[in-house]
């Protein structure tokens, strides 16, 4: 894609913690983008490595990076010091250890003019420590602009779009008096279906732009935290917001990102009676609303294959989500 002078700045927002790994790729990614028009912001969120000195000898070398640091307080509440402290019209968020192609945010930006979208959703590639590994989400048209209430159904099926915060570009304003609920796991999940519901239009593409660094020996996301079952918490939420807002014409889509919430937490909680109120929550969700699903067309063969296993108790839920992931193992040898 030829390099266009493109007048509108654009911010870039990277939360950072510990990436002494990472960080320097991800800046220069930002760095060597076609589009030359930004504002790099980075916070250091308390990090304990070389992550902050690194940041700063880069800023020296070009004035469109800003850092600053401060004890650690969460991304959430980094996230949100970054949007407050952008000047920009528009912003991106980008994980310190993540990466972008050069046509990145060119590419998300011309989207966002031509049609005239108050948010552009993209794809992403999936990248471990050891190699690159294409996992490419369910693949719909290569773009395509949508009024609110079908990318709000896509966002409740996951299909297009995703809950994080990255491979999107945002209008600032999206974000007036909404926040990333502090001191919560799930934030991204509490917060990106309110920006979604504010867009009058949004633009999806297929394009894969965005690199995610998957670190397959760190994965912890099978083990429990108390602060797991706030996805529960926000599936419930959002449950509700969308039968205030769309009815039942996003019914069986909302079902479908309460239960995969359901599954979620009970492939991680512990059949322990501390958490007999969330357990039987679980239970009571899922008998209510597998039989809706499982006739579903939109609903993801590896959720059905979780309610198939719920017919005989989460125990049988933790025991696919095992068989699940020994299947992977096997298949990479």
């Amino acid at each position: 894609m030829k390099e266009k002078k493109l007048e509108e700045k654009i911010a870039i927002l990277v939360p950072m913690y510990n990436a002494e790994r990472f960080i320097a790729r991800c800046l220069k990614s930002i760095l060597d983008q076609t589009y030359k028009n930004l504002e790099i912001i980075v916070i250091n969120d308390g990090s304990s490595d070389s992550s902050l000195e690194i940041c700063k000898e880069m800023a020296e070398s070009d004035e469109r990076i800003s850092v600053y640091s401060r004890e650690n307080k969460g991304v959430a509440i980094t996230r949100n010091e970054l949007i407050e402290k952008c000047n920009s019209k528009y912003l991106i968020f980008l994980d310190s250890d993540d990466f972008i192609d050069a046509d990145y945010v060119q590419t998300l930006y011309e989207l966002m003019k031509k049609y005239n979208s108050d948010m552009v959703a993209c794809n992403l590639y999936f990248y471990s420590d050891k190699k690159k590994i294409n996992k490419q989400l369910k693949q719909g048209a290569d773009e395509k602009e949508l009024e609110t209430k079908e990318a709000f159904k896509k966002l409740l099926y996951q299909y297009e779009i995703q809950h994080g915060p990255t491979c999107k570009l945002y209008k600032k304003e999206l974000f007036e008096g909404i926040k990333f609920p502090e001191g919560k796991t799930y934030e991204d999940l509490a917060t990106i279906y309110k920006i979604v519901h504010r867009c009058k239009k949004v633009a999806i593409t297929s394009y894969q732009g965005y690199n995610y660094v998957y670190n397959e020996e760190g994965i912890t996301k099978n083990i429990f935290k108390e602060s797991d079952l706030f996805m529960l918490t926000c599936g419930e939420e959002i449950f509700k917001f969308t039968e205030q807002n769309y009815g039942e014409d996003l019914k069986l889509a909302s079902e479908n990102l309460l239960i995969t919430q359901c599954i979620h937490l009970a492939i991680k909680i512990p059949l322990d009676s501390k958490y007999k109120e969330e357990i039987g929550k679980i239970k009571k969700y899922i008998k209510q609303y597998r039989k809706e699903l499982l006739n579903d067309k939109e609903t993801y063969p590896r959720l059905k294959a979780f309610l198939f296993s719920s017919f005989f108790g989460i125990r049988a839920i933790k025991l696919t989500n095992s068989m699940i992931e020994l299947s992977k193992k096997i298949r990479k040898g």
